[in-house]
């Protein structure tokens, strides 16, 4: 079984903005699209 947020040979990253108590975390593929976001409440 493999993961839809992982590959071997292709890389994206992870943008991460914090606004005061609200961290918004969005994974993107190396071409800048959004894979997932997630957001944390302090």
């Amino acid at each position: 079984m493999g993961s839809i947020y992982y590959s071997t040979d292709v890389f994206g990253f992870l943008e991460v903005d914090i606004q005061g108590d609200v961290a918004n975390l969005a994974f993107r593929t190396p071409e800048n699209q959004i894979v997932y976001n997630y957001t944390l409440n302090k």
